[in-house]
């Protein structure tokens, strides 16, 4: 996740847990504060990072932040520099609302209104099943799905771009859904010509526009149509 300064980014990484500060212009680590558990990263609608547990059955977001040099600056200030909480408790329900099933939580973010809107995957000892993949958006009081929206693979990424949210997925399917009822807006391949792509990663870095990492590499930068 970039950082709205533009100057840094923060990454999560997964073995070991950490989340990483980093220095876009040189790539220099500016600072590593180790997690408990594996994470999801995603941007909270302040700007700031929010974590929630890749596995377990409390998906409890975290907003946090770095204190910057009282000067307003990027370097990095003196002395220690650890994360802080800076939101509210957040989320404390359990990753699945059916009560005889194991949901994993995937990449998500957390909506203007405080609502969750996130990918994940239904827990089966045989694999993934069909319909075993899905995005809901759920109330942060209880957790209650607002609505849920199922596909048969895993999503890779997340990002919401207005009243919109965009889904990545591993076989290179691209998804749009409206953030209010989960209703399909467009859907189709990521292609380059006649190839196919396979999306790890997108983000929304202005309005009508998406950055989508590929496996093989590429970084495309795409505009598409309200």
């Amino acid at each position: 996740m970039v950082a709205p300064d533009e100057e840094r980014a923060w990454v999560c990484l997964d073995r070991p847990s950490a989340l990483v500060e980093v220095a876009l212009p040189d790539g220099a680590v500016v600072e590593r504060c180790p997690l408990p558990v594996s994470a999801v990263l995603s941007p909270g609608p302040d700007g700031l990072p929010a974590l929630a547990p890749r596995t377990g059955h409390r998906p409890a977001v975290r907003r946090r932040s770095l204190p910057r040099p009282p000067d307003g600056g990027t370097a990095p200030a003196a002395g220690p520099r650890p994360y802080r909480q800076v939101g509210p408790a957040g989320f404390g329900f359990p990753h699945s609302w059916e009560p005889d099933r194991s949901h994993l939580g995937g990449p998500g973010v957390e909506l203007p209104d405080g609502d969750l809107l996130y990918a994940g995957t239904v827990h089966d000892g045989r694999g993934l099943q069909p319909g075993g993949s899905f995005v809901v958006r759920r109330a942060p009081s209880d957790g209650a799905p607002r609505w849920v929206f199922r596909t048969d693979r895993p999503a890779t990424a997340l990002d919401v771009d207005g009243d919109v949210a965009h889904i990545a997925y591993d076989d290179g399917e691209l998804v749009t859904l409206a953030t209010v009822d989960g209703t399909v807006r467009r859907r189709a391949p990521l292609t380059l010509g006649p190839i196919v792509l396979h999306p790890t990663a997108l983000t929304v870095p202005a309005p009508g526009r998406l950055l989508v990492g590929t496996a093989d590499g590429r970084v495309l930068d795409c505009e598409y149509a309200p």
